[in-house]
């Protein structure tokens, strides 16, 4: 898993084709990525750069508090300035890229899903059809296209599903900052789920593991860890059994966010 922050620079088409022409451009240079290539991708009228890493404990650290700090070295190398001299920064995001899959791909707060590939294949499918209807009507009016396009974009629960699921986390991070945004992204990838213990409180009584029913805890030295959280059920025994209350959920933001039911 790989978590880009992308800018988007103003440049005007003529500084475009007249610096970049139809190329995309990948740089290597120190302290501007963790294991990938920052790169710069020529549009029409903007240019967009993206760089981050792969999300392994490296890649947030006291150097690198945010994704954001790669994004700042790499836009203040002596080339790429020169190469963006005159833009204008019109928007900063996060993108996220898969390599492989998760065992669970929710946290309170956050839900990682891949809506943008789902809805790439079926928008391109139903336009296909939209107009293989129109060919066979003799009616190739936008309206009659709209309206067979739209048809079946109703149709689909699944899209309907993934468009709810866009919507609750729009409501979760938007007043959030990057850092907190990241955090969340990377407790996913890494810890695999949304359970954690507190350390020092945990005394290794072991209660955690006798009454889960999905063999999630683990001994780990002196004391218990969720490390099988891909088998979790989230029915929430560990927490509520717990004495030492050291059986922690992951609540970014005081869980302020997409609250996730036990049960």
């Amino acid at each position: 898993m790989i978590l880009y922050v992308t800018v988007a620079v103003e440049l005007g088409k003529k500084v475009i084709d007249e610096r970049f022409g139809d190329c995309i451009e990948y740089y290597l240079a120190p302290n501007t990525q963790h294991k990938v290539w920052p790169w710069i991708f020529p549009k029409r009228d903007v240019v967009t750069l993206g760089t981050g890493g792969y999300m392994t404990q490296e890649l947030i650290s006291n150097a690198y508090p945010t994704v954001n700090t790669y994004m700042e070295n790499f836009l203040n190398l002596p080339i790429v300035k020169k190469k963006l001299d005159g833009g204008k920064i019109v928007s900063y995001g996060l993108h996220l890229e898969f390599d492989g899959q998760l065992p669970r791909t929710t946290t309170d707060g956050l839900i990682l899903t891949g809506e943008g590939m789902v809805e790439s294949f079926f928008t391109g499918v139903y336009a296909a059809v939209a107009a293989a209807a129109a060919i066979k009507e003799k009616n190739n009016s936008a309206e009659f296209l709209a309206e067979r396009f739209q048809e079946q974009m109703n149709a689909n629960a699944y899209l309907t599903a993934f468009y709810y699921v866009a919507a609750e986390n729009k409501k979760s991070i938007l007043s959030m900052t990057d850092e907190e945004i990241t955090y969340m992204m990377q407790n996913v990838v890494l810890s695999g789920g949304f359970l954690r213990v507190n350390e020092t409180a945990c005394t290794g009584c072991g209660k955690c593991r006798d009454f889960c029913a999905c063999g999630v805890w683990e001994k780990a030295g002196e004391i218990y860890k969720p490390v099988r959280q891909d088998l979790c059920a989230e029915c929430g025994a560990c927490w509520n059994i717990c004495p030492a209350e050291a059986v922690e959920l992951d609540e970014p933001s005081g869980g302020t966010g997409v609250v996730f039911t036990f049960g």
